[in-house]
């Protein structure tokens, strides 16, 4: 089992991550013994509900705020509108002093946790110097400076310039390429399965086929004679009766049982053709992928208006070679539009050969955005042509660059954005639905809400994919942010809004928190274990492939993100901060969910 130092060698990312659930296994477990001492003494005495209607609770249950100790009330005179005053001292002091302090220390645990992270991320990241330490980017170039011996120039002024990188406003461009080569693979494996399934003809398919092309020159010549052949036929004639004999008795192979043995010279032509058979198919197949672009061109435009590409687009398992020959022509064709297209600088990436001469050009180039969009703040001799003020920052890891999106526009980062928006409402007003079905049934509700938190993640996911992000880092970003959003919303946000104030500590209400944090703890973790996902696709569907390649895929490691990590975890933690103060047992509930999901991502 890989240590806890380790793991920060699957990156610093990770190994945060996993350093951050074992110190809210340890802060959470402390804060839960501190209120076991307290608040939750109280709720479990006589002096917070003399009824004695908490006895046949579970434990956890009966160190809750359940109140059944009530009197009815007029809420008017004529006592038409009647309510229920719970009569249990909820409020006390001293409670509310313990819980204030549960609260400090555990913001204070996490600002402690923050800066030695810090710390410890920047010791590593000066340890390890990367591109990033002596690059800078170019935000807003000219359209024009596509030249990179200009840029090169230019900053020479501030150090010695070992790289320049230009991004372009071809993102369309490199994605239509980056499909044409993925088409073609994909080509190319369907062409090669289909010819070596046609040289891999069975011998039954031969023989059948054999025996028809007998019977198809069997029946241009005259019946089989019983008797001996005449005198005349002992000539040319001979060699022809024996033809028809034999293709006599191929045609009735099968219905009688065979007692004569072949002749030699019927051995030679049983062989000449089951060779012919297999040779002139494969060559068919192949003339007929041969014909020229002309007919392939009509084939295509056919092919193109058909349902069959309808069908073959949405099961992606009927596809073959036609649908991707015809996939790689309308490529082909979007690729020659594209290319034609004049090329615009949308990013200048430039690499010094030393830290010290990327910080003096950030010092010496650096103004407020408002000078920046004013063409103000610097002299004309720092500027780009005398007269642009470029717009220059620190430039992000190579890797974290999305090439294809560097010409993304604020307005199209917007737009692309509202399908995350109405994924997000989509599942709150879900959520709400479910919360007021089912709210008199805890568990329904309470698997429902953990079942939703957990479809959320892969719907975003898709819909984060379809989003316009410049950089992982912001398609990162964007992603927690959406699922933070959906999480809380679903667990606390609707509860709280849809639960009335005087039914805050009723029975059902606190068994609904319980069985939401129960499971968020228990159902997230198992189904991560058993891997039923995984299970389909290394059993079920690899049996169904028909190459290496595609059957190697189904074995890989399951998609591993961290923003749907700190989103589960950030969701176990605003619940529990939400209710411990009517339900402190959940401070052990969130510390057991820590440690659950610290095994199961491990």
């Amino acid at each position: 089992m890989t240590p806890l130092r380790e793991l920060g060698d699957f990156g610093l990312g990770v190994g945060l991550y996993f350093s951050i659930r074992v110190a809210m296994v340890i802060i959470f477990s402390l804060i839960g013994f501190l209120n076991a001492l307290t608040i939750m003494a109280y709720y479990r005495s006589e002096a917070y509900d003399p009824s004695g209607s908490k006895d046949n609770l579970p434990y956890d249950m009966r160190a809750s705020a359940i109140c059944e100790f009530t009197m009815k009330v007029c809420l008017n005179w004529e006592c038409k509108e009647k309510s229920r005053r719970h009569l249990c001292p909820v409020f006390r002091f001293e409670d509310g002093f313990v819980d204030i302090v549960s609260i400090a220390i555990l913001l204070a645990y996490l600002v402690l946790i923050t800066i030695a992270q810090q710390h410890q991320a920047e010791s590593i990241d000066a340890g390890e110097p990367t591109a990033q330490d002596y690059s800078i980017v170019v935000r807003d170039p000219p359209a024009d400076a596509v030249d990179p011996e200009e840029w090169r120039t230019y900053f020479s002024t501030y150090g010695h310039v070992t790289y320049v990188s230009i991004g372009l406003d071809n993102g369309d461009l490199l994605l239509l390429l980056a499909k044409k080569r993925s088409v073609l693979m994909e080509l190319h494996k369907e062409e090669g399965i289909e010819q070596a399934q046609l040289q891999k003809s069975t011998f039954s398919d031969i023989m059948n086929k054999i025996f028809k092309s007998f019977a198809a020159q069997a029946s241009t010549y005259a019946p089989v004679q019983t008797e001996e052949p005449a005198a005349e036929q002992v000539g040319d004639g001979a060699q022809k009766s024996k033809r028809a004999s034999a293709m006599g008795r191929m045609s009735t192979f099968g219905k009688v049982e065979a007692r004569a043995s072949w002749h030699e010279e019927d051995d030679q032509k049983l062989d000449s053709m089951v060779d012919s058979i297999g040779k002139s198919e494969a060559a068919a197949s192949w003339r007929r992928k041969e014909e020229g672009l002309a007919f392939r061109e009509a084939e295509n435009r056919d092919y193109n208006g058909h349902f069959k590409l309808f069908f073959q687009d949405l099961f992606p398992f009927t596809r073959d070679s036609t649908f991707f020959r015809a996939r790689m022509h309308k490529l082909e064709r979007e690729i020659q539009i594209q290319a034609q297209l004049p090329p615009k600088a949308v990013r200048v990436f430039v690499t010094f050969e030393s830290a010290v001469s990327q910080q003096k050009c950030l010092q010496a180039l650096k103004v407020s955005q408002l000078n920046m969009r004013a063409n103000r703040g610097l002299p004309f001799g720092d500027r780009f042509r005398f007269q642009k003020v470029l717009s220059i920052s620190e430039a992000p890891e190579p890797h974290d660059i999305m090439w294809t999106e560097l010409s993304t526009t604020p307005l199209q980062l917007a737009v692309s954005l509202l399908g995350g928006v109405a994924a997000v409402l989509a599942f709150c007003i879900a959520g709400a639905i479910i919360m007021v079905v089912f709210k008199s049934f805890p568990w329904i509700v309470g698997l429902s809400m953990a079942g939703l938190n957990m479809a959320v993640a892969p719907v975003m996911n898709y819909v984060t994919l379809a989003e316009r992000h410049m950089t992982r880092q912001s398609e990162h970003i964007s992603m927690l942010l959406k699922l933070v959003t959906c999480r809380w919303f679903t667990s606390v946000i609707v509860y709280k809004a849809l639960t009335p104030f005087e039914n805050t500590i009723a029975y059902n209400s606190i068994a609904t928190v319980r069985a939401i944090l129960l499971s968020d703890m228990f159902l997230k973790p198992a189904l991560q274990v058993l891997d039923i996902p995984g299970f389909i696709d290394h059993y079920i569907l690899s049996m169904m492939m028909d190459t290496q390649e595609k059957m190697n895929r189904l074995f890989l490691g399951a998609r591993w993100s961290l923003a749907e990590r700190y989103s589960g975890m950030s969701t176990s933690i605003f619940i529990t901060l939400s209710f411990a103060a009517i339900y402190p047992f959940s401070y052990f509930i969130c510390a057991m969910a820590n440690f659950l999901s610290f095994a199961s991502d491990k």
